[in-house]
């Protein structure tokens, strides 16, 4: 892959190298308006993006990144954000994070002030598909997004195939007999419950099976959320003998639910989860997952902000795994419903 260097913004905008630094790096010397206009259209026409690390580095100016996510309570994010930290201290660069709670206001505000603090870099799970993320291109911040990946133009992401790792997950229930499956997604305004739902569907189908609408729920990813689904399976006497749940921590709040209804995972149903967080592994049973390896997210993100292709946003995809747990019993271990 070639790179755009400061050299070639130079030779474009008919300046030094020096004065490119001084534009790049606001100082420390001044460039006069014209010239400035020149280099930075040099830029924009190369698809020049500096090296920030080693930018703030020569500057006065520590790499600073911001960090938003929606909801840190949430394990798999507390742990993604364990992950950027570590891999942003071996990189030299400072991680402000930003708690957006759920709420699209804070989320917008929370931007704001990333912004003003001049952060170097961006990395955002968004409340929904569609953060406001405009400032940012229009001050040239770049950013990573994460989990709640969009095809907005002007972004680079890093993430897992979320259709094919639910594909996966589901398959896992279909080889180990089942037929009669039930779905528990995300709610659905968000892409990723639709894609997690999208891979379920494709499996079922390549196992020729079919989706029941009676077995399709939807529910935020927490805790809460799965409990009421469980409780309303649990009070049916039409149930799946098997589960895919798109979030550990839904299958969590579900385990639960069954659990004060004497139905036993998964002697009675098996279960399967998406996350594969450290919750996963100390639940009764521990959970049989889809992993998110965090820390191969986190490696690929701060490697992309350092040392990342030069030009238009790149998107990169992390393979994904099963976490085998103690959640899933196969059909030919004996009868697995109570319906």
């Amino acid at each position: 892959m070639s790179y755009v260097t400061r050299a070639d913004v130079a030779a474009r905008a008919g300046t030094s190298v020096a004065v490119v630094s001084y534009v790049v790096n606001d100082g420390p010397r001044a460039v006069a308006p014209a010239t400035r206009q020149r280099v930075l259209r040099a830029i924009e026409e190369l698809g020049y993006v500096p090296n920030r690390s080693a930018q703030a580095l020569a500057g006065s100016r520590p790499f600073s990144c911001g960090l938003l996510l929606p909801d840190i309570s949430n394990p798999f994010f507390a742990a993604l954000a364990h992950a950027l930290q570590d891999e942003a201290l071996g990189h030299g660069i400072a991680l402000l994070l930003g708690d957006s709670a759920g709420d699209k206001g804070r989320e917008e505000r929370l931007l704001t002030a990333f912004l003003e603090q001049r952060v170097h870099a961006l990395i955002v799970a968004g409340v929904d598909d569609a953060p406001h993320l405009e400032a940012a291109g229009r001050y040239g911040v770049p950013v990573v997004m994460l989990d709640r990946v969009t095809e907005a133009p002007g972004f680079s992401s890093v993430c897992i195939d979320n259709v094919a790792a639910a594909r996966t997950g589901t398959e896992v229930l279909i080889a180990a007999g089942y037929e009669r499956i039930g779905h528990v997604g995300g709610p659905h305004d968000l892409g990723i419950a639709d894609q997690r739902r999208a891979g379920f569907v494709e499996a079922l189908d390549a196992g020729g099976g079919q989706t029941r609408p009676e077995w399709d729920f939807a529910a935020d990813f927490t805790k809460a959320g799965g409990y009421g689904v469980g409780r309303r399976i649990a009070a049916s006497t039409n149930r799946p003998d098997a589960l895919f749940v798109a979030s550990d921590q839904q299958a969590i709040g579900l385990l639960a639910a069954f659990a004060e209804e004497g139905i036993r995972v998964p002697e009675h149903i098996s279960v399967v989860s998406m996350d594969g967080t450290d919750d996963g592994r100390y639940t009764v049973p521990p959970l049989t997952s889809v992993e998110q390896p965090v820390d191969e997210i986190a490696r690929q993100t701060l490697e992309m902000l350092t040392h990342g292709p030069r030009g238009q946003p790149h998107r990169i995809t992390v393979a994904h795994r099963v976490i085998e747990g103690r959640s899933v019993r196969p059909v030919s271990d004996g009868p697995g419903g109570v319906s």
